[in-house]
């Protein structure tokens, strides 16, 4: 294995080399615990680019974008990973010992590169990240670079506009294809058209039925097919979001109201009337703070799931 303090006077084929060395060979990603040295070593490689003149090559190419493209393509490592690890091994490893570096998570490495760069990194702010939770270092650290809070993460649902938003960003989460009737309201600096993925439903069996379909709240979409509709009830009477959905219960999908809590008592008794009686199973209420508590779970679940194949391409395991 190559002395890392000797990196410095390494040619750049040397360091490649040892690099190819700890890619694992059954997944895209580093050998086990070899976080650390891949880090270094593409900050070393970066070094060499940033080094030579415009025009010269390195191991072959012009640019380190070039260059880490081809590593990917020849070695079955991922583009995101070698961004991390690049980004991480330029400004952070100055900062921590191989040891501080196992102790932290890989969101917290992003974190503190990212303050290292913006010059904002200190002894007690690295200190003090030991000791704090992924997502409160993040709170902390924002404000310093500038950022703010994401939309999401301050999200209160108490309207109709808010709850929309939700559902939208909750089907991308699950992965979903997502539309919404509403795709020229504001909300947040945005658009709810921003936020859907979706400008067009797809071709539905008749046009009565797409018609229809148009003027619902949200949809959510797998593979060209609706799986559930949504409805959010505010003021309104809830029997008008009732029918609207009523128009296209023929599908094999889920039909939500989403409202307050206090509308649950005017649903239930809408569903006891005429015609929803006789098709009151297909129709489901998820109060505000339902649909809170689980846009909340699907975002923490978004943070764990990205760790953690991050992780996993890290460790091997």
């Amino acid at each position: 294995m190559m002395d890392y303090a000797k990196l410095n006077v390494a040619r750049a084929e040397e360091i490649e080399q040892e690099l190819v060395g700890i890619t694992h060979s059954d997944f895209e990603g580093f050998a086990a615990d070899r976080g650390y040295q891949a880090a270094l070593l593409l900050a070393e490689i970066y070094k060499r680019f940033d080094a030579v003149e415009r025009n010269q090559d390195v191991l072959g190419h012009q640019d380190f974008t070039h260059w880490m493209n081809a590593f990917c393509q020849k070695r079955r490592v991922s583009i995101r990973l070698l961004n991390y690890y690049t980004k991480v091994g330029r400004f952070l490893l100055s900062h921590i010992s191989e040891d501080e570096f196992c102790r932290l998570s890989v969101r917290k490495r992003e974190i503190l590169a990212d303050l290292a760069k913006a010059g904002r990194l200190t002894p007690e702010l690295l200190q003090g990240s030991f000791d704090l939770s992924d997502d409160e270092l993040k709170k902390k650290t924002d404000p310093l670079l500038g950022r703010e809070v994401p939309w999401e993460e301050r999200l209160v649902i108490d309207n109709h506009w808010a709850a929309i938003a939700a559902l939208l960003q909750l089907g991308n989460v699950l992965e979903y294809e997502t539309y919404t009737a509403h795709p020229g309201q504001r909300f947040e600096q945005k658009t709810l058209g921003e936020i859907a993925t979706l400008t067009e439903l797809p071709r539905f069996p008749t046009d009565e039925i797409g018609r229809s379909a148009k003027s619902i709240d949200v949809i959510w979409i797998k593979e060209d097919w609706p799986v559930s509709f949504f409805e959010v009830e505010n003021s309104t009477n809830v029997t008008s979001g009732l029918q609207r959905m009523y128009q296209v219960l023929r599908f094999e999908a889920k039909f939500f109201i989403i409202a307050p809590v206090e509308v649950r008592a005017r649903f239930i008794r809408a569903l006891s009337e005429f015609p929803y009686k006789p098709c009151q199973d297909k129709y489901v209420f998820r109060s505000y703070p339902e649909l809170h508590n689980m846009f909340q779970a699907a975002l923490k679940f978004r943070r764990a799931s990205d760790g953690f194949f991050l992780k996993y391409h890290e460790k091997g395991t």
